[in-house]
């Protein structure tokens, strides 16, 4: 049996001691079938994660298991918060309200993107569910606004 590794208690992060997968990933085996060690606690202890959502490990430690640690986010999201993400929700909003006051070329330079993002975003083929997410979000914190 492979050492077990302690968890991170500093961190908070619970860590998969046995198999992980090339990607970083705990990995484990029942009855045949595989899963992810992470998406298998977080359905043991919240639930399970509706179809169209994956979960995002917020401490970027894909090997841990704290279900306090992985928020359920769509592939688009998820994808955006990776570790080289120079973009958030946040931003994006800060850009759009200065689409007209600036150009594509300047808010490029601004937020260290291209201008073909920055198009892209204006044009709503890319980052055009922030809007829908900061929304819903809005309407969380202040229901009825």
């Amino acid at each position: 049996m492979p050492q077990k590794k302690k968890a991170k208690f500093e961190t908070g992060c619970w860590i998969w001691p046995y198999g992980v997968k090339r990607d970083g990933y705990g990995s484990l085996q029942i009855n045949n079938v595989s899963y992810e060690t992470h998406k298998w606690m977080f359905e043991i202890i919240k639930g399970k994660v509706p179809k169209g959502l994956e979960l995002d490990h917020l401490c970027r430690n894909r090997n841990c298991l704290n279900p306090e640690h992985l928020e359920m986010v769509s592939h688009a999201e998820n994808c955006r918060r990776g570790a080289n993400t120079k973009l958030n929700t946040e931003k994006v909003a800060e850009i759009r309200k200065q689409f007209g006051k600036k150009t594509r070329k300047e808010l490029a330079v601004e937020y260290g993107v291209s201008h073909t993002t920055i198009g892209k975003i204006h044009k709503g083929t890319t980052w055009n569910d922030a809007r829908a997410i900061k929304a819903h979000i809005n309407n969380l914190i202040n229901p009825g606004v």
